[in-house]
């Protein structure tokens, strides 16, 4: 735990283990790392995804992770990416928020909320991760350790590239949404949330414009030469429903949204 939250590397760690006799050997956690992997593979499986190419690579962006093990893993799986399922993570995580009193078996509702952005990896790709957390958790919301990873893989953030790593996702998350779960005897009601960056939202989840184009907003049907209007009020006008029905319903729209199990007021 140590090793992964200072994120110390093992050559580091081996100087620091020949130092300190004490700390166990090198080999020792490494050991230790791979059974608890193993259990939790039993656990909740992780699977993999071929995904399409991607061309649009920007050398000249700023890298956001440096860790040199990171950047070559993640250069040598491009064309790959991995999943999990919800429904498992679920099943492992919701007995211990019952018994933290933080989900009430008698009320037996779960607000669930997803969420997806990219990191520059190095200079040469993106790492695009898609993840979940349980808004009913309020004090550890905002800590990245409650966030859960489903959807993580190197390349484009980009509609044609989330749509096919969100394939398993998407069919969870609408059964999840209209039958719910049943963990420890009781059918869990799911309310769904989403939230994320205007790029992740609007060109990725909702095959929608970007923030620059004539019809720029995701929540009515606003255009650049209505801004000055100010005594218009505007309210979310569209509906989820007739955008799963027909993407073209609204300007702006030119592909079906990834995330068509969400209303756009969540």
């Amino acid at each position: 735990m140590a090793i992964d939250k200072g994120q110390i590397s093992r050559n580091m760690y081996r100087d620091l283990a020949a130092i300190e006799s004490e700390l166990p050997r090198e080999w020792a956690i490494s050991d230790q790392r791979m059974q608890i992997n193993k259990e939790m593979r039993n656990r909740i499986k992780i699977t993999t995804i071929n995904m399409p190419s991607c061309n649009n690579l920007d050398l000249n962006e700023n890298p956001d992770i440096f860790d040199p093990e990171v950047v070559k893993e993640v250069i040598t799986s491009i064309g790959k990416g991995g999943q999990r399922s919800i429904k498992d993570i679920l099943r492992f995580i919701v007995p211990s928020l019952v018994e933290r009193k933080i989900l009430d078996l008698q009320r037996p509702i779960i607000y669930l909320k997803i969420s997806g952005d990219s990191r520059n990896v190095g200079r040469k790709v993106k790492h695009v991760m898609v993840t979940f957390a349980i808004m009913d958790d309020i004090t550890n919301l905002h800590r990245p350790d409650h966030h859960h990873t489903l959807v993580l893989y190197p390349g484009c953030e980009n509609y044609d590239s989330l749509s096919v790593a969100l394939s398993l996702l998407r069919t969870e998350l609408r059964k999840l949404s209209e039958i719910g779960i049943n963990i420890i005897g009781v059918n869990w009601i799911i309310n769904l949330y989403f939230s994320s960056d205007w790029k992740f939202l609007s060109i990725c989840c909702l095959g929608f414009n970007s923030a620059n184009s004539q019809f720029f907003c995701p929540w009515c049907g606003i255009s650049k030469k209505q801004v000055a209007d100010l005594g218009k009020q505007w309210s979310i006008s569209k509906e989820m429903s007739e955008l799963k029905a027909n993407c073209n319903t609204y300007d702006g729209h030119h592909s079906m949204p990834l995330f068509d199990m969400i209303s756009l007021d969540h």
